[in-house]
């Protein structure tokens, strides 16, 4: 897995916080945002590592 930290550690925190909250609304608006902006973060990440390595 390439992004761990992301994968392993944000996500679940994030629905996990949101099942502690009883934020449902939330959850299914915001996550799938994040998840986006998530995706972008990553896509820029790889493009930067590529370059070095």
């Amino acid at each position: 897995v390439r992004h761990p930290n992301y994968f392993l550690n944000i996500i679940p925190e994030l629905i996990g916080l949101g099942f502690l909250c009883h934020s449902w609304k939330t959850m299914t608006i915001g996550l799938p945002i994040y998840l986006i902006v998530l995706f972008i973060r990553i896509s820029q990440e790889e493009k930067a590592m590529k370059n070095l390595y």
